[in-house]
């Protein structure tokens, strides 16, 4: 089993009990594009895993990378002009760009050990992401080019899933090993690491809102080898932590990303009995899936179009 397969199994809860529930907003393909410009996700549908893109309500689902290999874990710059992403076309996983239409793909990394979980900074200019150097995961951060690729973080726990704050100045990330991961905010040079979550079970993907006064992640339970989640939001001083999604331990959502207004989330979940794309408002209310697809959606990324 491969890292990304392991991660799916482990954190997005595939083959524990999944149910649906209509009164959580399972309503279909929503008729508006609230919040507006583009989503990237990856997608299962086509019998491996590729990169696709749709409008914000949901139309126009594209797959740009159509290849054999897997492509995951996409990232829209914040103009919308651009994709990055992980794949393992050339045999080990690394970081990868892409313009929004599938065209003028080029390789970021190139090292013996696996990269994962790119996310560019507010202003496109860099991408941060995570390394396995040293035999556990590590925070670096690199030029949107590829370039000046640096290690912020070097301790023998994992720290993964980082995410820039709108200004660039501090990281919000989680830190530890399955099945427990806190949630923690440190110097955008790895120092001051102080935390921000931490509870038994999971605390995983956090993302700062794009006004930099709220951080969504998601919050899992594993019980008896089930695992379920909520998408969680709190303030940068760890104050008011919430559930938005409120799924009462029945399924799985997770994986939440910000419009570009932060009025809404778009996050996937398992509640129609697959993994399909949903979004909502920024309090939980009006919850509509955007995809529905026999094959399970990922990793839904929200850029300006």
């Amino acid at each position: 089993m491969n890292r990304y397969t392991a991660v799916l199994v482990a954190l997005l809860g595939c083959g524990g009990a999944v149910t649906s529930d209509k009164s959580s907003g399972d309503q279909g393909v929503p008729l508006d594009g609230r919040g507006g410009g583009l989503i990237t996700f990856y997608s299962e549908r086509d019998g491996n895993a590729e990169i696709y893109i749709m409008n914000a309500d949901g139309s126009a689902q594209t797959n740009l990378t159509k290849n054999p290999s897997s492509d995951i874990a996409p990232d829209i710059s914040p103009d919308g002009s651009r994709i990055v992403f992980v794949s393992n076309r050339d045999g080990n996983y690394e970081i990868y760009t892409m313009l929004t239409d599938g065209s003028n793909v080029s390789r970021l990394t190139s090292n013996r050990t696996e990269e994962a979980y790119p996310y560019y900074s507010a202003d496109g200019s860099r991408v941060i992401y995570e390394s396995k150097v040293d035999g556990n995961w590590d925070v670096f951060i690199m030029n949107a080019d590829g370039s000046n690729q640096t290690r912020i973080t070097s301790t023998p726990a994992d720290e993964e899933w980082a995410h820039l704050s709108p200004d660039s100045r501090r990281i919000v990330y989680a830190t530890g090993g399955f099945p427990n991961y806190d949630i923690y905010i440190m110097n955008a040079d790895g120092t001051n690491p102080t935390p921000l979550v931490t509870q038994p079970d999971i605390q995983a993907l956090p993302k700062w809102s794009h006004d930099g006064k709220i951080i969504a992640y998601n919050f899992g339970v594993l019980s008896s080898g089930t695992f379920t989640g909520d998408v969680h939001v709190v303030n940068p001083d760890g104050s008011n932590d919430r559930s938005v999604t409120n799924s009462e331990g029945k399924h799985v959502n997770e994986n939440p990303y910000w419009s570009p207004d932060d009025s809404r989330i778009v996050f996937q979940s398992n509640r129609s009995g697959s993994f399909q794309i949903y979004v909502m408002d920024n309090n939980g209310g009006n919850q509509v899936r955007l995809t529905n697809h026999q094959g399970n959606d990922y990793w839904p990324s929200w850029g300006r179009k």
